[in-house]
């Protein structure tokens, strides 16, 4: 379940995104910049990675994360064609947290500028400045999962950058 998760949150992100880079790395970073701006705390991926891709972009490198209290699997998505950083998603490493992760989102962002619900899946997005943050939650009850992603939004003025 948390591997579908992660691939729909992923999947999911790609259609938008944010330009205020991530922690640590800038969009458009190679696999070695990112490794080197992590001080290798990124590491090149493994079986972890396996799926972990979409039509355009493909995870080359993952890592632990830890926001406050919140524990997290770092995804680095880099774009099939340019090789460079796309993407940074994180999988929630405890799901009974993802309630915590929301409205620590809420407190910082504001209400989402979206959010779709259905039986199984909540997926919100939140556009500051130039950036785009989707939060997808997926399963039942004590079955869930959380993905965070950020990325780079797209606009009309970028035509899909």
């Amino acid at each position: 379940m948390k591997l579908i998760a992660a691939s729909i949150g992923v999947f999911l992100a790609t259609t938008s995104a944010a330009s205020a880079d991530w922690q640590y790395t800038k969009w458009g970073m190679t696999v070695d910049q990112v490794v080197a701006a992590s001080k290798s705390q990124m590491k090149r991926c493994s079986a972890v990675c396996n799926k972990q891709k979409t039509a355009n972009e493909t995870a080359l490198l993952y890592g632990s994360y830890q926001s406050g209290d919140l524990p997290f699997t770092a995804f680095a998505f880099f774009d099939n064609q340019t090789h460079k950083l796309a993407i940074v998603t994180l999988r929630l490493d405890d799901p009974s947290k993802g309630n915590q992760l929301i409205g620590s989102l809420r407190a910082k962002y504001g209400e989402p500028a979206t959010n779709t619900r259905s039986q199984i899946m909540d997926f919100m997005v939140w556009r500051p400045a130039g950036d785009q943050i989707d939060i997808t939650r997926i399963g039942f009850a004590e079955d869930q999962s959380y993905s965070l992603s950020y990325h780079p939004r797209l606009t009309n003025s970028n035509k899909g950058l």
